[in-house]
Order: C-alpha cells, then sequence, then structure tokens
C-alpha cells in the first residue's frame, strides 16, 4: 500500500493536513504496540462532536463489562488507581460451552 517506509507518516500527516482544513480537531491519541513507524492513533472530530466513550475507553476510567467470545472486561478500582481485567475465550465453541459458569465468575469479578 505504501511504497516506503517513510509512507505511513506521510499519510498520516496528508490525513491530518485535511482534516483540519475541513475544520476537524484531534481529540484523542494513544499508541500500541507494532504501529508502523511507532506511530500512534488519533481520532478526530468536530468542535464539540467528541465521542465520550472513546475518551473513557482511551483514559481507562470507566468499567466495562464486554459481551462476546474475545471481549475484554475490566473494572476500574479507582481508589487503588488500578486496573484488573477478564477476558473472554476467543474459541466461540468453548466460549458457548462454558457460558454459564463463565458468566457467574464476571458477576463475581464485578461484585466482589
Amino acid at each position: 500500500m505504501f511504497e516506503s517506509a517513510g509512507g505511513v507518516a506521510a499519510a498520516v500527516e496528508e490525513a491530518h493536513r485535511v482534516l483540519s482544513e475541513k475544520g476537524y480537531l484531534p481529540y484523542y491519541l494513544y499508541r500500541q504496540k507494532n504501529m508502523a513507524e511507532n506511530l500512534e492513533n488519533t481520532g478526530y472530530c468536530l468542535p464539540g462532536r467528541q465521542c465520550v466513550n472513546n475518551i473513557t475507553v482511551m483514559e481507562e476510567s470507566l468499567s466495562v463489562i464486554a459481551c462476546g467470545a474475545g471481549a475484554i472486561s475490566k473494572r476500574v478500582f479507582a481508589k487503588d488507581n488500578r486496573i484488573e481485567r477478564h477476558p473472554n475465550l476467543r474459541d466461540i465453541k468453548l466460549y458457548m460451552a462454558e457460558f454459564e459458569d463463565r458468566l457467574t465468575r464476571k458477576e463475581r469479578f464485578f461484585t466482589e
């Protein structure tokens, strides 16, 4: 897709330029492992149109109950300044076979 190693950075710069010209502003930023050219992901929106879900997910300020194979719930313990994660199985057959037991464990995860 990109002809050179610098192609990804050039594409990101071009996207920023075009979005800025159209009045969009960057409002969240995060890095992931193994990003091309060590770049970051940036969300853009029109002024006043920020997605609260994106912001809380990036800031990890709210607990999340995730459903479905491969989904990861997380519980935020604000007083202790820590986060615990509770992953679901990725394999859909195992996920369905163990659903009731794992649902009970997830309920305990969020209530204890």
